[in-house]
């Protein structure tokens, strides 16, 4: 995923708009909702999965191991929902994974996305289980 993110993230100078955009206008980032940090996450979409509100999480928004827990509990998520659904993808796991991370699997990115994530993964083996989502998820 942070392969995808890093393809339309552009370069350093939009890396550190987004930094000062943060820092000086957070109120107005958490109302665009915009997407923050290397694996370009939606504040509302961090938010949800922390169970936190998005004042907790300011000063960690652009740790890469932030963005890196993340964006695993989120894959994480997405593995534990897709059996409920694996027919309507015709068992396509990568196209599931891009249809959830960025949004609907109709949009020209999401099955550009899908095909780059089934390219990267050839030789991989994806393995994954349910988890508890009732532990807390806390970064200091």
């Amino acid at each position: 995923m942070l392969c995808i993110e890093n393809l339309n993230r552009g370069g350093k100078i939009y890396r550190k708009l987004e930094k000062i955009y943060c820092y000086f206008f957070y109120e107005r980032a958490i109302k665009k909702d915009i997407s923050v940090g290397i694996s370009q996450i939606k504040i509302s979409n961090i938010a949800n999965i922390l169970r936190q509100s998005p004042i907790m999480f300011k000063k960690n928004l652009f740790k890469p191991s932030f963005s890196i827990n993340v964006m695993t509990l989120i894959i994480k998520k997405i593995f534990n929902e897709y059996n409920d659904c694996s027919d309507y993808f015709n068992g396509d796991i990568f196209s599931y994974i891009a249809s959830n991370y960025n949004g609907n699997y109709e949009i020209i990115d999401v099955k550009i996305y899908s095909a780059v994530l089934r390219s990267l993964m050839k030789n991989k083996t994806l393995k994954y289980k349910k988890i508890n989502y009732d532990e807390e998820f806390y970064v200091y």
